[in-house]
Order: C-alpha cells, then sequence, then structure tokens
C-alpha cells in the first residue's frame, strides 16, 4: 500500500509548479478582470468594431513574439 504522502501531483498540480506559471496566471487574470471592468464602463468595449481595431493594433506584436 503507498501512503498519501507518495502520491504524484496531478495535471493542474504539474501545471502549476512550472517555473513562472503562477505570474501567467496572475497576469492574464488581472488582464480579463481589466477587459470585464472596461467592458462595463463602455458599452462600445465589446463591439465587432472596437474588437478588430484592437487586433489590427496588436497584430505587429503578436507576428514578431512567434
Amino acid at each position: 500500500m503507498s501512503s498519501s504522502s507518495d502520491k504524484k501531483p496531478g495535471v493542474l498540480g504539474r501545471f502549476l509548479s512550472q517555473r513562472g506559471m503562477g505570474q501567467v496566471i496572475t497576469v492574464t487574470g488581472g488582464l480579463i478582470v481589466l477587459c470585464l471592468v472596461f467592458g462595463f464602463i463602455n458599452p462600445n468595449f465589446f463591439t465587432y468594431r472596437n474588437t478588430a481595431n484592437l487586433l489590427r493594433q496588436i497584430a505587429p506584436t503578436l507576428l514578431m513574439r512567434v
């Protein structure tokens, strides 16, 4: 029989134990919160036109990251 201390970490545990993953989750959560706040403040934030404009502006940065 194996004791409870011999348990292997699950998929989520292994994912979170990777170096820097806590920072990635924190930044992603902050970005989601900011998007929600801006969406509630300005009803035009989630429109197609604004989303297309944001994607157009971020495209060069995304291409350089790949």
